[in-house]
């Protein structure tokens, strides 16, 4: 038995191809691209010497030693001639499947882990993998366990979910989605090829489904077929290596490794046989083969197991990151704007998916004033595909090779903004955006800023009314004139006026802070209308003013205005207008007062009311009335507000109340109501008040008048008391009152 000591599952180390170098996976494939053809596979980790084609080149095969080196961390460049390569040693997991339900038809959800022993000849020492992306998109890989004493079983899963371990319930983070490929083979006895079976995850229900997804398998199925549930039999060939699409071979006498060193738990730099295993599948020919669509994965497993049935009982693994996407960003500013006291900085660029996979709802992390290399943006930006003729175009997913634009915009007092962005996006439909763009783009933004304007003057009297005057008649005696200022910004900023000064009548308008204007030399301005104009590049800000012009006058001034930019407040601007005269002369003084009528707008009725209750119950049922209230006019019982006069609640003995104090009271309330008795009465006066309106009149006539609706609940309770509810009706009240005005004039 043998246990790994320690308290992580797994590091790993990951590197990932110079991008520019990166042919798209999901382009469609000229031939098939045999593992063997790109990676030397002869179950030997160092050098033959043999030649591999890669694209028009012929060089020397990539090979485990070249790709592993010593297990330590890679330069950050790819090696040989891998997209991606990743290199997980065993010498800190303690980990092994656990439970019945860790089986690979089972969803990832059924899989626990804990601290358990498995055979040395079932115990990983260090799992690898690398991607190629030439013609097709291959996946190698590789493992080596620690015991070769007894056959033993691998699998390889390749998650397009980013899979991880969750520590604290033995259980593991993520989910398959269909696509992930499975791959079992074995650890041949005595070396040589081995037998390999290539599946793909393949769930009802789930999206990208193959033929509906895999509900059960079939005895003995054919590529295409379901081999198990969920899991669909992409290829299963009788010849593996060589020109075959899919390679498994072991090593058949003992090899040096260069990663087998002390540090990595091992005890020599050899591996017997046949404790090596390598093989190799072209992913591109095996979806082709099922007419699936080419997943981009996350994260990759290697596992041993009791047999190569899918259903085998899975025991060790190792698990790490396998990011075969990859994308970048550029970034470049647009043409500032103005909006009152700041700039618009318009910035976009484009996202470039640079790996070998497609990546899915692309967006852009954008931030103003980021420093070193961080980003905490705010407002998330959509990607917008802009690849011709690609299926994906409009959206925000990017295939291979494919580009979507971003535009986003920020606004600053500032003249210039820096401005970084880095992209986010999910390696699978559906899942989370974890994939960042393997570079920040950033830019500064710059605009530069001037204050200038231009001012006009124009002048308007009674006599000479119109617009941009600059000559206008006071008319005899003078007058009032007024005068409009026209402030053109003739600069690149938005501007703001400080300071209007007429040469004539002195200060205009002064904000606060700034020196009165010189007094004036024909008076002081009247009122003015003029403030802190904001003014937007281009455009003109008016303002009137008025002054008093004396009889038998001639006044020339000019008017100047002063201000400073909007967004840099030490760039001021002073201007100028144009001379505006006014003249006036003497005439008799006579005047004449004319008073006419022009219409009755409002006014008042006092109406007098009656009101009558009757017990219109059954049987002997009594009715206390204890209360009288209008809906308008409140409680008819007293004298407030508009009710004048009331006889309502009036003792009989006494007068009633204010204008009805000529007519006896009705009774005191509360009084009893008996079926058949008489019924309680009673009168009020209130007064109504309004605008006046048109009143149609019951014979279909109209006046000019006014009208009022109201109506009077009483407030009643049965023999029972206040428990006892008593059911009224009562008739809704309107008034309408015409008005009639008459005038005479005379002029003495």
């Amino acid at each position: 038995m043998s246990f790994r000591r320690g308290k992580k599952l797994f590091q790993f180390w990951c590197t990932v191809f110079g991008l520019s170098a990166i042919v798209a996976l999901f382009s469609v494939a000229a031939a098939a691209q045999a593992p063997s053809t790109i990676f030397q596979l002869n179950g030997d980790p160092a050098s033959n010497g043999s030649m591999c084609t890669y694209g028009s080149t012929t060089a020397t095969c990539d090979y485990w030693n070249l790709i592993n080196g010593n297990g330590s961390v890679l330069s950050g460049t790819g090696v040989g001639h891998s997209a991606l390569n990743v290199f997980i040693p065993a010498r800190s997991n303690t980990f092994n499947f656990t439970t019945g339900g860790s089986k690979d038809p089972s969803p990832i959800s059924s899989w626990a882990y804990g601290i358990t022993g498995t055979p040395n000849k079932d115990t990983l020492n260090a799992a690898y993998a690398a991607a190629y992306s030439i013609s097709d998109f291959d996946v190698i890989f590789g493992a080596d366990r620690a015991s070769p004493s007894g056959n033993a079983n691998i699998g390889i899963w390749f998650f397009q979910d980013n899979v991880t371990l969750n520590p604290g319930t033995g259980k593991f983070n993520g989910a398959h989605r269909n696509g992930d490929v499975f791959v079992i083979s074995a650890f041949t006895g005595g070396g040589g090829t081995s037998t390999i079976s290539v599946y793909a995850w393949d769930q009802v229900g789930l999206a990208n489904a193959i033929n509906g997804g895999c509900a059960t398998g079939v005895k003995n199925p054919t590529p295409g077929q379901c081999a198990d549930t969920n899991l669909l039999l992409l290829a299963n060939p009788t010849t593996v290596c060589g020109t075959s699409d899919y390679c498994a071979i072991t090593n058949g006498i003992s090899v040096g490794a260069t990663w087998a060193t002390t540090a990595n738990g091992y005890s020599s730099g050899s591996l017997a046989s046949p404790l090596f295993f390598e093989g190799g599948v072209d992913i591109t020919a095996a979806f082709a083969a099922v007419g699936g669509t080419r997943p981009c994965f996350a994260s990759f497993m290697e596992e041993t197991r009791s047999s190569a049935s899918t259903s085998a009982v899975l025991k060790d693994f190792l698990l790490g990151g396998f990011p075969v996407c990859s994308m970048s960003i550029t970034k470049a500013c647009g043409t500032p704007s103005f909006s009152g006291g700041s700039i618009t900085f318009p910035v976009g660029g484009v996202v470039t998916n640079t790996g070998i996979g497609t990546l899915y709802d692309v967006q852009v992390n954008d931030c103003i004033k980021g420093a070193n290399g961080s980003c905490i943006a705010t407002s998330p930006v959509t990607i917008v595909n802009n690849t011709a003729n690609s299926l994906n175009i409009g959206s925000q997913t990017l295939a291979a090779g494919e580009t979507g634009i971003w535009s986003d915009s920020s606004s600053s007092t500032s003249t210039s903004q820096s401005d970084q962005a880095y992209a986010l996006a999910a390696e699978s439909e559906g899942g989370q955006r974890t994939y960042q763009s393997t570079n920040t783009a950033s830019a500064t933004c710059t605009q530069s800023i001037n204050a200038s304007a231009t001012v006009s003057k124009s002048c308007s009297t009674l006599l000479s009314a119109g617009t941009g005057l600059t000559a206008c008649d006071a008319g005899p005696e003078g007058g009032t004139v007024t005068y409009t200022v026209a402030i053109t910004n003739t600069s690149s900023s938005g501007e703001i006026v400080d300071q209007i000064c007429d040469s004539a009548y002195g200060n205009v308008f002064t904000a606060s802070g700034f020196a009165a204007c010189p007094a004036g030399t024909a008076g002081t301005v009247a009122s003015s209308g003029c403030s802190a104009l904001n003014i937007a590049p281009g455009a003109t800000g008016t303002c009137t003013f008025t002054a008093l012009h004396g009889e038998n006058a001639i006044v020339t001034d000019t008017v100047s205005a002063s201000g400073h930019s909007s967004v840099l407040s030490s760039l001021t601007f002073t201007s100028g207008s144009n001379s505006v005269t006014v003249t006036s002369s003497d005439a008799p003084s006579t005047a004449t007062v004319t008073k006419g009528f022009d219409s009755t707008q409002a006014g008042c009725a006092t109406v007098r009311y009656t009101v009558g209750v009757h017990n219109s119950s059954g049987s002997d049922e009594n009715l206390l009335l204890s209360a009288l209230n209008d809906d308008k006019y409140g409680s008819i019982t007293s004298l407030h507000d508009s009710v004048l006069g009331t006889t309502c609640g009036v003792a009989t003995t006494s007068d009633g109340l204010g204008t009805l104090s000529g007519s006896p009271g009705a009774g005191t309330l509360a009084t009893t109501l008996t079926v058949g008795g008489s019924d309680y009465t009673c009168k009020f006066d209130a007064q109504f008040c309004g605008a006046l309106g048109t009143i149609t009149k019951p014979d279909g006539t109209t006046c000019l008048g006014l009208q009022h609706v109201n109506k009077v609940t009483a407030m009643l309770s049965g023999d029972e008391g206040p428990t006892d509810p008593v059911s009224q009706t009562g008739n809704t009240f309107t008034v309408a009152e015409c008005f009639t005005s008459f005038v005479s004039s005379t002029t003495p």
